[in-house]
């Protein structure tokens, strides 16, 4: 399921202008793209929140998006939420680490890409490091997904799951969300994994 760099881009810019007509006023936050690196600008020379993606990566802005749905209202007080950050080249025991403050928002931005259309993959981020992604934080990633689906999403996060729907959907998406959503879109990945599969089947499995 690949897409062009327009393509990509448009579906980016469209992800933008939704959010920041939820929340450039009411939480004072805007979405940016085109840096180099991401980053949460907790406050910037006009006294706004800017979340700041990626060059034009969808998957980026998603993630950060990500991040800033679960953060609470203290950590988004804070450059970054307050959160530490390790370069690529991470060893076995700063990967664990890593991978355990990923798992809400790794959860967060697989719903946010089901909404897009969009699709979404795993990261472990250590590109330099001799480190893969384990089954643990897949496994913890999917029961998030499914947490979320019963538990429902806080206020922020629930606006913008629906707001998101209507544009890619062109209808209102009730929670918990509905499984074709994302099933629909693991299932025409590419590269599909059998992972992946197995995760999707999981998820199906706790709704049946």
């Amino acid at each position: 399921m690949s897409m062009t760099p327009n393509a990509e881009k448009n579906k980016l810019k469209i992800v933008q202008r939704v959010f920041n007509q939820l929340f450039e006023t009411t939480l004072n936050t805007r979405l940016e793209f085109g840096f180099e690196e991401p980053f949460y600008l907790a406050s910037n020379q006009e006294g706004r929140s800017v979340i700041q993606s990626r060059y034009d990566y969808l998957s980026s802005a998603l993630h950060e998006i990500a991040h800033w749905c679960i953060a609470g209202d203290a950590r988004r007080e804070v450059d970054d939420y307050g959160y530490w950050y390790e370069p690529d080249g991470r060893s076995d025991q700063q990967q664990a680490l890593f991978e355990k403050v990923e798992v809400e928002p790794q959860a967060m931005e697989w719903i946010l890409s089901a909404c897009c259309q969009h699709e979404f993959n795993f990261s472990a981020d250590n590109l330099e490091g001799d480190v893969t992604l384990s089954e643990a934080f897949t496994e913890a990633v999917t029961a998030k997904v499914a947490e979320f689906w019963q538990e429902g999403l806080s206020k922020r996060s629930d606006m913008l799951v629906r707001a998101l729907s209507e544009q890619f959907y062109d209808r209102d998406c009730q929670l918990p969300l509905s499984l074709d959503i994302i099933y629909a879109y693991l299932k025409d990945s590419a590269p599909l994994s059998k992972s992946i599969l197995q995760l999707s089947s999981n998820i199906e499995a706790k709704f049946v």
